[in-house]
């Protein structure tokens, strides 16, 4: 547990020194055609919760958020040989606070502090036991993002970064498995937003 906590506090302050750092040196941008306050996108950033939006606050800080969901049927026969069937569904959050470090032309270098959490049932749990429990999962991170206008109001971006996650089935008793390490995305995990109002 301590070494959790340690591998969070670490992350957290790792954050707030890049936060502090990039307020220091970020680019005001406002002459730009590129500036984007008070504007808001539909689009995602993690193919988990694809159903998201970024809202540019301000020109330096903006609030991203995504939900995700998914059920699916399994039809089978029981043990009397009966047609059976049985459904497993996940939930998922994304939010984050982009941050911008620093703008070209159409290109924005932004850092990234976000919470990532899932919740769903876990199908090795039945099938070893025949009941549902669900298997809780959450992440925070840390990223380097690059934002690419393609269009005046299209962007496609990818990114790069260090997190921590801990998985925990809901089992009183029942401990955490963790990881920290870092991650990445590449041309087939892209997100996108498209900014509809400003």
């Amino acid at each position: 547990m301590k070494r959790n906590l340690l591998a969070v506090l670490a992350l957290t302050v790792t954050l707030a020194t890049a936060v502090t750092f990039s307020m220091a040196f970020a680019q005001s941008d406002e002459d730009s055609n590129m500036a984007h306050s008070a504007m808001i996108g539909l689009g995602f950033r993690s193919s988990d919760a694809p159903i998201g939006v970024r809202w540019w606050l301000t020109q330096q800080v903006a609030i991203d958020a995504g939900v995700g969901f998914t059920s699916e049927k399994f039809n089978f026969s029981d043990a009397n040989g009966n047609p059976a069937d049985e459904s497993f569904s996940t939930y998922s959050i994304d939010v984050g606070i982009p941050w911008q470090l620093k703008s070209w032309d159409k290109v924005h270098f932004l850092l990234r502090p976000g919470f990532f959490y899932t919740s769903q049932d876990d199908f090795d749990y039945w099938d070893a036991t025949g009941d549902k429990i669900k298997l809780n999962t959450f992440a925070v991170t840390g990223e380097i993002e690059f934002e690419v206008f393609l269009a005046k109001n299209a962007s496609f971006s990818a990114s790069h970064g260090a997190g921590f996650a801990s998985t925990k089935l809901n089992l009183a008793g029942e401990k955490s498995n963790t990881i920290f390490g870092t991650f990445g995305s590449n041309f087939t995990t892209l997100g996108f937003h498209v900014y509809l109002w400003q």
